[in-house]
């Protein structure tokens, strides 16, 4: 027989059908989720998982308000000076008493109101945002020590699979290293959450499940990568459809597309694609979003801007796909590597 021409079966010869060439190729009736729609129920279906507690403000930078913050008084409480006592010495006279000098002088000039910049009973911090450096400044400004703030989100990072090995040890030839638990770490941290490094689990669905029981124990969310699509390992996804919560989306997307959500218990679980690129693309355009949510915050949507592309691209209709770029100039110019498992573009 060969394999790859036609068969002869019984003196009937087949004809195989041509190769699509296609990994977007789904079973007739399974569509894939667009961006949008997968951004949409995951925005409506998220609530806050975290308690509030009571921060000082010098530890309040990049928390959440839990509750609205009054102005106590006014900022600044009195009327005063905009400037501190009168400058050209040469221009004014004085006997100690009294200073005299020429005018005209315009009334109200350099002069501060009072509550010009807070009135008391001022709502000054709303309930959900995020807390900068100027934020803090402001609750000082009118004696405000201490903000009612939600507890830090703790997100625990957890990789999955027999071929791949951690860095800390030695790769045998069929094995990769583990690049993915790094960055994602690195990523929750730089986002103002606390990042807890789960480790590594090999193929076995028993050690998943006791590794699942553990987190649960210690972090709020949980996210992984590889194991979150159908196959017979990715034992993420079936003990999450053994509990019914599993939602299994496949987003047409480029790179990413496999997304787990699930709940463990009271844990909400993140199953991101095993490769590189398309589980750092799905922590930032899914994760970070929902992980506001969770915290006690907003639902982010990036900013984005209308640049002008040095390059042109065809895709697929209906597929959304993100590039790695840089902005030179006034225009956009990509970098050669597109693949998923190519970190050095």
């Amino acid at each position: 027989m060969d394999c790859w021409g036609q068969h002869d079966k019984g003196g009937v010869m087949v004809t195989p059908p041509p190769l699509k060439n296609d990994c977007f190729a789904l079973p007739p009736g399974v569509d894939w989720t667009p961006v949008d729609d997968a951004l949409a129920q995951l925005k409506s279906a998220l609530r806050c998982v975290v308690s509030t507690e009571t921060v000082d403000i010098s530890k309040a930078r990049d928390r959440f308000v839990a509750q609205d913050v009054i102005a106590p008084r006014a900022s600044p409480p009195k009327a005063n000076s905009a400037v501190d006592g009168y400058g050209f010495a040469e221009d004014v006279a004085t006997d100690g008493q009294e200073v005299v000098f020429h005018g005209p002088l315009k009334l109200g000039a350099n002069t501060r109101k009072a509550g010009e910049d807070v009135q008391p009973a001022n709502v000054m911090l709303t309930t959900g945002q995020r807390l900068r450096a100027t934020d803090l400044s402001l609750a000082a400004s009118v004696g405000i020590s201490q903000i009612e703030c939600f507890r830090r989100l703790r997100i625990g990072v957890l990789s999955t699979g027999d071929e791949v090995c951690d860095v800390t040890q030695s790769a045998a030839p069929h094995q990769i290293y583990d690049a993915n638990r790094p960055m994602l770490l690195s990523l929750i941290a730089a986002w103002g959450f606390v990042a807890v490094d789960l480790g590594h689990v090999n193929d076995d669905r028993d050690q998943l499940r006791e590794r699942l029981d553990h987190a649960q124990e210690n972090v709020d969310v949980l996210l992984t990568s590889g194991g979150a699509s159908a196959g017979d390992e990715d034992h993420l996804s079936a003990l999450l459809s053994e509990t019914g919560s599993i939602e299994f989306w496949r987003i047409a997307v480029k790179p990413g597309r496999p997304l787990a959500m699930g709940m463990w218990g009271a844990m909400p679980i993140f199953g991101l694609p095993g490769n590189p690129v398309a589980a750092a693309t799905c922590a930032m355009i899914f994760a970070r979003p929902s992980f506001n949510v969770l915290a006690g915050g907003h639902w982010m949507t990036p900013q984005s801007y209308w640049v002008k592309a040095s390059f042109e691209k065809r895709k697929k209709p209906g597929r959304r796909e993100y590039l790695r770029a840089r902005l030179i100039g006034d225009q956009v110019e990509v970098f050669k590597s597109e693949g998923s498992g190519r970190i050095s573009g």
